[in-house]
C-alpha cells in the first residue's frame, strides 16, 4: 500500500509482481505440514529459487507467469531435494516445550534455534523484494 501511496506502482502491479513471493512458498509449507520427511533445506532452496524464477520470469516473459513458474520450481526443488535426502523431525523437540518444570528453561533456546533463521530469510527476503520493486520501476521508467 505504501508503495501505491507514493505512486512508485499501482496496486494491480504489485499484486502480479508479488505473485512469484507468494506462490513459491505453496510448496514448502503445504510439505512441511502434510510430510513427515521434508528436507528443510529443500524447503529454503524451494522459496528462494522460486522467487528468483519466478521474478525473472515476470520481468522475461509477462506479469501472468511469475506465480506459475515460481510454483513449479519450488515444487521440483522441495519433491527432488527430500527424496534425495530425507530428514526426519524430532517431535521431541517440541513436546519439551510443554513439559512441566524445566521446560521454561528450554523455551528461549528452541525458540531461538528455530525461530532465529526464519527471522533473518523473513528480513533479507522482504528487503530484496522492496529493492527489487524499487529498481523494477526505476528502469521501467528509464526505458519506456
Amino acid at each position: 500500500m505504501i508503495l501505491c501511496w507514493f505512486k512508485i506502482t499501482t496496486l494491480a502491479e504489485l499484486i502480479q509482481f508479488t505473485g512469484a513471493f507468494v506462490a513459491s512458498t505453496i510448496w514448502p509449507i503445504a510439505a512441511g505440514l502434510y510430510w513427515p520427511h521434508l528436507n528443510r533445506h529443500a524447503a529454503v532452496a524451494g522459496m528462494v529459487l522460486g522467487t528468483a524464477a519466478g521474478l525473472t520470469a515476470y520481468f522475461a516473459i509477462g506479469f501472468y507467469t511469475a506465480a506459475l513458474v515460481g510454483a513449479a520450481v519450488s515444487m521440483l526443488c522441495v519433491v527432488l531435494g527430500t527424496w534425495m535426502a530425507p530428514q526426519g523431525f524430532d517431535w521431541r523437540r517440541l513436546a519439551a516445550l510443554r513439559a512441566p518444570g524445566g521446560a521454561l528453561m528450554q523455551v528461549p533456546v528452541v525458540l531461538f534455534e528455530i525461530g532465529l533463521w526464519g527471522a533473518v530469510l523473513g528480513v533479507a527476503i522482504a528487503a530484496a523484494y522492496l529493492l527489487t520493486v524499487l529498481v523494477y520501476e526505476w528502469v521501467r521508467k528509464k526505458l519506456w
